[in-house]
Parts: structure tokens; C-alpha cells; sequence
């Protein structure tokens, strides 16, 4: 398949100069390396619809520049989502049944990872739906189940450990 010749050799000879750009925008290798493959599966996908396209470094590049700034946006959605919920005082993680029951102030769930505790705030603070706070974190039902799992999992875990110290 001349395609897939085509892409390799763009892959071989441009590969490493859009990582090293894309790096440079997100400060991060192993990011970097994703959205580098995300660029060619993209440009990949685009040669299939459009076998007449033609595929420099220009497009490479532009492409490369899209993905940085659609990983921006999503980290910008995902800070707003954890500011909303740094500033509660109370939440229930023990009871999924009723939000925002009360227990402690919430300085405790500084320790479960952010995408966690936003799932966590929406859920039990806001009172959102699994469906919903799958929705607002752009991930699937089974993926906001598993999130508020992990938190919960979590939450015991530095409550756990608060409580032993107290």
C-alpha cells in the first residue's frame, strides 16, 4: 500500500522534530510522544478520506499545533472543574446515595488526584449523575464509574491515615 510507505516514511524523517515540538509546548516527553502518534493517526485518517492530499511538514506541523491546543483546552476545562470544587467545605464519599452529606472540611481531598476529586465534587457535592459528571469530564459512564471509585478508594485511604494520626 503506497499509503502506508508514504506514511512511514513521513513518520521516519518527521517524527522526531514535531515530538520535540509538541514537547516544547506541553513540557512533558511522555505527552509529547502522545499527541506526536495522535498527529500521524490523524493524518493517517485525513489520507484516507482524501488519497489526493498531499503531506509535507507543513501539515505535520499544523496538525501538531491543533492537538497541543486541544490538550490546552481540556486541561483548561480541567482546572476550571477542579477550582469549582476546592472551595467546598463539605462532602460525603462514604454514602453515593446522598450528596453532600455532611462530614469534614474538605482539606483532606487535596491528596486524591485531581481528575478524582473533580469526579468526586460533581457527584457528591453538586449531586450530578454518574451520566452527568461523565458528560462534564468527557470521559464514558463506565470511565466516571471507575473515576469515583479510585476517589472513594482514595478518600478512605488519607481519611484512613488522618484518623489514625488524630
Amino acid at each position: 500500500m503506497e499509503d502506508q510507505a508514504e506514511l512511514e516514511l513521513l513518520w521516519r524523517e518527521h517524527a522526531p522534530q514535531i515530538q520535540e515540538y509538541i514537547r516544547r509546548k506541553v513540557g512533558s516527553a511522555a505527552v509529547a510522544e502522545d499527541v506526536t502518534s495522535d498527529v500521524f493517526v490523524s493524518v493517517a485518517a485525513a489520507l484516507r478520506k482524501d488519497p489526493s492530499m498531499t503531506v509535507g511538514i507543513g501539515l505535520l506541523y499544523t496538525v501538531a499545533k491543533r492537538r497541543v491546543v486541544d490538550l490546552w483546552r481540556h486541561r483548561e476545562r480541567q482546572d476550571r472543574l477542579v477550582e469549582r470544587c476546592v472551595g467546598l467545605s463539605k462532602v460525603d464519599v462514604s454514602s453515593p446515595d446522598e450528596p453532600g452529606a455532611d462530614v469534614a472540611d474538605l482539606s483532606w481531598l487535596q491528596g486524591v488526584p485531581s481528575r478524582q476529586r473533580t469526579a468526586i465534587a460533581l457527584r457528591y457535592v453538586d449531586g450530578l449523575s454518574v451520566g452527568e459528571t461523565a458528560a462534564l469530564l468527557d470521559v464514558s459512564y463506565q470511565g466516571a464509574e471507575s473515576l469515583l471509585a479510585r476517589g472513594r478508594s482514595a478518600a478512605r485511604s488519607i481519611l484512613e491515615k488522618e484518623l489514625e494520626f488524630a
